[in-house]
């Protein structure tokens, strides 16, 4: 991605997730993170990706909410940037997130499994014992 789009992916995800958190009152857009923003090379389109705390139903509801207010959030995004034409606005689930949260588990899992089969102390038997050892 060129500097430029870069640039242009910034402000985009400033601008929605200040929308989003000040200027839409619909009930379906809950808890949700603006994760990062895809903008095409000749700027026409920028995909906004999301993450919704909550259940695919909470998800679904919450991208249905932007959908119907993407008009608005692209004519706060054309005020912010200086361009001919402002870019089209998609509006996508993250999934990232709660793939990392999903690895992150499994590490610990495996962790704690060979813990157990060598003998050792688990991950957070480990963080108690190097708490004693700092206070002698």
């Amino acid at each position: 991605m060129s500097r430029r789009a870069e640039r242009v992916a910034e402000t985009i995800r400033k601008t929605v997730s200040l929308m989003i958190v000040s200027g839409l009152n619909d009930p379906r857009i809950g808890f949700l993170t603006v994760t990062r923003v895809e903008v095409s090379p000749d700027l026409t389109l920028a995909k906004v990706f999301v993450s919704v705390m909550g259940s695919p139903e909470k998800a679904r509801a919450a991208l249905r909410g932007l959908s119907s207010a993407r008009k608005r959030i692209r004519l706060a995004v054309g005020k912010e940037l200086a361009l001919r034409t402002t870019p089209e606005i998609a509006f996508f689930t993250d999934p990232g997130i709660k793939q990392s949260f999903k690895i992150s588990g499994i590490l610990s899992d495996l962790a704690r499994e060979r813990a157990e089969r060598e003998g050792g102390p688990t991950d957070q038997e480990s963080d108690v014992e190097e708490e004693d050892g700092d206070d002698r």
